[in-house]
Formats: C-alpha cells, sequence, structure tokens
C-alpha cells in the first residue's frame, strides 16, 4: 500500500519552491541575444512585429484554459438545470 504525503510535509517545499519563483534574476531577464542584437528600438517595425507576435503566443494558454473553464461551467450548469426540471416534472406527474 502506498503511503501519502500529510499537506504539513509540502509546505516547505512549496515556500521554497514559491520564493526561488519569486525572487529577481537579472540573467532570466535579459533575452536572448540574437534578438537584442537584430532589433533597433521600440519603433522598429521589426520590433514592433516581434512584440506583437510574444503578446500572441502568450496569450494562446489563457484562452485555451477560458475556453475550457467556460465549456466546464456551461455543462455544469446545463446538468443542474436539467435535473431541476426533471425532478419538477417527475413531482407534477407523480402529484396526478
Amino acid at each position: 500500500m502506498r503511503r501519502r504525503l500529510a499537506p504539513e510535509a509540502l509546505v516547505p517545499g512549496v515556500a521554497l519552491a514559491a520564493l526561488i519563483a519569486l525572487l529577481p534574476c537579472r540573467v532570466l531577464a535579459q533575452g536572448c541575444a540574437m534578438c537584442q542584437t537584430a532589433l533597433n528600438g521600440p519603433s522598429d517595425p521589426l520590433s514592433q512585429g516581434i512584440n506583437a507576435s510574444i503578446y500572441f503566443l502568450m496569450s494562446m494558454p489563457f484562452v485555451l484554459a477560458g475556453s475550457v473553464g467556460t465549456w466546464l461551467v456551461y455543462m455544469h450548469r446545463s446538468r443542474s438545470r436539467r435535473r431541476n426540471w426533471e425532478e419538477l416534472h417527475f413531482e407534477r406527474e407523480g402529484a396526478r
């Protein structure tokens, strides 16, 4: 039989991971060397195009998660409405 970890045992590990993730790191914020040398500034059309493509790529996981979440909420609500309607319908038929 497999032993499960208690939630108290996970707290130090999660806290350490959150601390490491939230610490500022200059090396990770620099970007790649090729992008930095190829772009000439914020008014450059190439720079604007690359920025637009980065925004597009960053938004796709949120769009996907939002779509799945919306679908799950819709399915939950429609099932609960159907269940309520069936209960009401069967109660009325039983009263006849």
